[in-house]
């Protein structure tokens, strides 16, 4: 393997990386939005407004 074959792997690894990463991010955001979603019902099926 030559030293740009190893330098173009590093670099698709990392940007597959990224790519995961960000994948993650916004399935951590979704799923807190969901959560504020549910309390909220939560919260106005108690009677309580917020």
């Amino acid at each position: 393997m030559t030293l740009q074959e190893i330098q173009d792997a590093a670099e698709a690894a990392l940007a597959e990386q990224a790519r995961q990463a960000q994948e993650r991010a916004r399935a951590a955001e979704k799923a807190a939005e969901q959560a504020k979603y549910l309390r909220d019902c939560q919260l106005a099926a108690r009677g309580g407004v917020r």
